[in-house]
């Protein structure tokens, strides 16, 4: 009977170890998956990139972009930040304009 005990206790490990080994095989598989799908999308982006860069409107888009060029006979509108009385750029964070607020109200008297 003690015999047979321990033949079922070692069977036993045996199943738990095997399963386990089948957990984590199947943690691991849908990892595998959700890295292939990611990759699967990245190389559809890549193929429709490598597609646009085939054009001329593509290949002009792309030299725009990287090299901030213009065309012949175009013009270019530069936009600036407006500037405040001391000469910087205009301040337009909610955070600086309640700290001169502060520093208004104590130095209000000097």
């Amino acid at each position: 009977m003690i015999i047979l005990f321990i033949l079922v206790l070692f069977a036993g490990r045996g199943v738990f170890h095997m399963y386990e080994k089948y957990a984590q095989a199947a943690v691991d598989k849908r990892g595998v998956e959700s890295q292939v799908a990611l990759l699967s999308a990245r190389e559809d982006f890549l193929v429709s990139e490598v597609e646009r860069l085939k054009t001329p409107t593509g290949i002009e888009q792309e030299i725009r972009q990287k090299f901030n060029v213009k065309k012949e006979g175009e013009q270019v509108a530069v936009i600036v930040e407006p500037k405040d009385a001391t000469g910087g750029a205009a301040k337009t964070s909610g955070v600086s304009s309640v700290w001169s607020w502060v520093v208004d109200i104590f130095s209000y008297g000097q």
